[in-house]
């Protein structure tokens, strides 16, 4: 093959500098100090076409590098950042403060994903899937840790969806879910869902913590309440088992 230097002086884009081989423009500067590799109409400082296609209206001004691949609808477009195995790929947002101001790392040894923001990792997601907002090394599946009040809030626009919605594989007589309220580690509190006679029937538990964690409350599969009592016989059964 022919490979050549090319300073093009015909061209009605003046003052370009091209790289050549056999007919195939891999390099190319133009008097606007724009590179392109694999298009001789490069759209910003940096344009790499892996495969030619239709290039949208571009922003003056707002990319530094266009990486194209885009001849067929379903092409990809890829850009890889390779690491070592016990070390992180980086994609980091910097500003003049800061080089480390925000990014994304991911970590090759313990192969978990960080989200950084303001200078701070603020989301983890691991291996696991599990993944911790303001908590790195999340132990459950959604690990939220939060200061202040209103930690954690769910809205719906509109007055017919579920906004929350809880569901197992549980069997009959067995714990569906529940919600533990905390204090310095220690549980004193729940309220627990669990199957009934059958897998399609329920009841609620209201559990509290004096020296035990004990049930104060039910509601059962039949409506009946009992207070004190785990399987109330009547609407509202209340047991004293005064000593």
């Amino acid at each position: 093959g022919v490979t050549a230097l090319i300073t093009d002086l015909n061209s009605s884009v003046t003052n370009r500098l091209m790289w050549n081989r056999t007919g195939t423009y891999t390099f190319l500067a133009n008097s606007g100090d724009s590179v392109g590799i694999g298009t001789d109409s490069p759209d910003e400082k940096l344009h790499v076409v892996a495969k030619d296609g239709t290039v949208p209206t571009i922003t003056a001004g707002e990319n530094v590098i266009i990486a194209q691949r885009n001849a067929v609808v379903g092409d990809h477009a890829n850009i890889m950042i390779l690491a070592g195995t016990a070390g992180q790929s980086r994609l980091l947002f910097s500003d003049s403060g800061d080089d480390l101001r925000g990014g994304l790392m991911y970590n090759h040894n313990g192969d978990d994903l960080n989200f950084r923001i303001a200078g701070a990792n603020k989301f983890q997601m691991t291996d696991a899937g599990k993944f911790g907002v303001n908590k790195l090394n999340p132990t459950h599946f959604l690990d939220v840790v939060g200061v202040g009040n209103n930690i954690v809030s769910f809205n719906s626009s509109s007055n017919d969806n579920r906004v929350l919605f809880i569901g197992t594989q549980a069997s009959t007589h067995s714990s569906v879910s529940d919600f533990r309220f905390q204090n310095q580690g220690d549980i004193i509190a729940i309220i627990q869902a669990m199957t009934g006679s059958a897998t399609d029937k329920g009841k609620l538990l209201f559990k509290t913590a004096g020296a035990s964690l004990l049930t104060a409350m039910v509601i059962d599969e039949n409506q009946n309440v009992g207070i004190g009592t785990d399987a109330p016989a009547y609407k509202l059964e209340i047991a004293n088992s005064a000593t």
